[in-house]
């Protein structure tokens, strides 16, 4: 699992993942109706400091897919944060379900169907200006890169 975060202090990132993988773990062994250890280890945090190291960030949370499929199919992870990213250099920072319907399609495999209007959407806004804008100065995300290994 990659997830780009925010948060005010050392503490409060750890506390805040080590509540977001308790509640993960309780929910996929009550799924699999199983219980015990889900993780094997812990989390691995990496302070973001400059614009290009969260815009390469961004790029190897959502493009890292690329890196476990066989070519061709999708162009964004529809099981990610990445349809509702508004970064892609090639959608002009429009996020992709927000194209219309023609221009949406080749973006995600078939069958996979498009996120509830009125659902709630699964990200927030970043409150940082390197994490709300200040990342765009180093480019926006293409949609056909291949993360390297961070």
């Amino acid at each position: 699992m990659h997830l780009v975060v925010e948060a005010d202090s050392g503490q409060a990132l750890s506390r805040g993942m080590q509540g977001l993988a308790i509640r993960i773990a309780r929910r996929v062994n009550q799924l699999v109706s199983r219980s015990g250890k889900l993780w094997a280890e812990r989390f691995f945090s990496r302070a973001l400091t400059s614009p290009r190291s969260v815009r390469n960030a961004l790029a190897y949370v959502l493009n890292n897919f690329r890196k476990h499929r066989a070519s061709g199919g999708a162009q964004i992870d529809p099981y990610s944060s990445a349809p509702y990213f508004a970064g892609f250099r090639e959608l002009r920072g429009r996020p992709p379900w927000d194209l219309p319907r023609s221009r949406r399609l080749p973006l995600t495999p078939e069958g996979v169907p498009p996120p509830a209007f009125d659902a709630e959407v699964p990200i927030c806004e970043a409150r940082t200006w390197l994490a709300r804008v200040g990342w765009r100065k180093a480019g926006l995300v293409p949609l056909a890169e291949v993360p390297l290994v961070q």
